[in-house]
């Protein structure tokens, strides 16, 4: 990994969350835990902008901070966005770019704070032009204004311009009927790898994610699957899978692409959960993915987003229940990529 900026777990360190205490360590090495919500709409704090003296490639007016992966060959960068906060809002939007020579694989969502009673995804997705990534999150029932920022995750070929790159590949979509509990699935066709996906629901009163993966487990998946379920409040809305389609070998590239999968999952208790893993070398974290089980009344994700730790990058994903306790079992996956002769 290339460090260029240092990556924000300010929120974290003031939550007092579980999952803090589990990356303490990686994240005393290399952050400055400065960037918290400030005065106005998607900006930070003075205190975080003097931290960050050094930014190189990405620009402070876009950026929280970005960090580089780079697969053995020399030929093949991932890079990944943290972008400002918006809100705070009780049903806040939020997207982040890639810069121009990159094509967006990847992304995610963050909400900040796990206080109760919380509030939820409802979106995380690719846009068509496969530069930026959009996130959007809602409290539900109980009035919860909060703060939500999105994330971006960009690859980058040696000799292919980023142009070149985007027009070989394109996002396949698929949306469900209307349903409580609507699902989607989206297939990527012959000749082309998935290297990431995501989800948005699209409801009257409120349809919550609480899925958005890989629909296997198995490395050479194709298929990306999204569900949300409506919540203490009946509404038969509608959800969007998305998979992002990438050939084999891009047009210029002199190597070809191979994807893998990794999966993590951790028992969840009532209240907030969630589960953190890392890519190993060669692999470089594309595209993350979670999913929050439930048998009864539901629990939903409340976070999903890439990290920044390890040798390929990694994801974190969190589960809540809401209102009504549920005690399941949260899981995290990462899409990686890496580059063969």
């Amino acid at each position: 990994m290339r460090h260029r900026e240092s990556f924000d777990l300010g929120v974290g360190l003031s939550r007092g969350g579980r999952w803090v205490r589990a990356l303490a360590v990686a994240v005393a090495a290399c952050c400055v835990a400065s960037d918290v919500p400030g005065g106005e709409e998607g900006t930070d704090t003075p205190a975080r902008a003097r931290a960050s003296a050094a930014l190189t490639g990405c620009s402070f007016s876009t950026y929280a901070g970005c960090w580089d992966f780079d697969d053995p060959s020399g030929t093949l960068s991932v890079r990944v966005y943290q972008c400002h906060w918006r809100g705070p809002a009780q049903a806040p939007q939020a997207s982040c770019p890639v810069e121009a020579d990159y094509a967006l694989v990847g992304g995610g969502a963050e909400i900040f704070g796990e206080e109760q009673p919380g509030a939820m995804l409802t979106a995380s997705y690719p846009g068509s032009e496969l530069i930026y990534w959009y996130a959007a999150s809602k409290d539900h029932y109980y009035v919860y204004p909060h703060y939500l920022r999105a994330y971006a995750i960009g690859l980058k070929l040696a000799g292919v311009a980023g142009s070149t790159l985007r027009s070989s590949m394109y996002v396949a979509t698929s949306t469900s009927g209307p349903a409580s509990q609507p699902e989607a699935v989206v297939q990527v066709p012959p000749g082309f790898l998935m290297i990431g996906g995501g989800a948005r629901t699209s409801f009257t009163a409120g349809q919550l994610l609480y899925m958005s993966k890989p629909y296997s487990n198995n490395p050479g998946e194709t298929r990306w699957q999204a569900k949300s379920k409506d919540h203490i409040v009946v509404d038969h809305g509608y959800i969007t899978a998305y998979a992002i389609a990438i050939p084999v070998q891009p047009p210029g590239y002199s190597r070809r692409l191979a994807v893998g999968l990794y999966n993590w999952y951790t028992p969840s208790p009532s209240g907030y959960s969630y589960v953190a893993g890392y890519a190993s070398s060669p692999w470089i974290t594309t595209s993350v993915g979670g999913f929050a089980g439930w048998y009864s009344a539901g629990r939903l994700l409340s976070d999903l987003f890439p990290l920044p730790f390890g040798p390929g990058g990694g994801v974190l994903a969190r589960s809540k229940d809401h209102q009504v306790a549920e005690a399941n079992t949260t899981f995290g996956y990462n899409v990686v990529v890496t580059s063969v002769p």
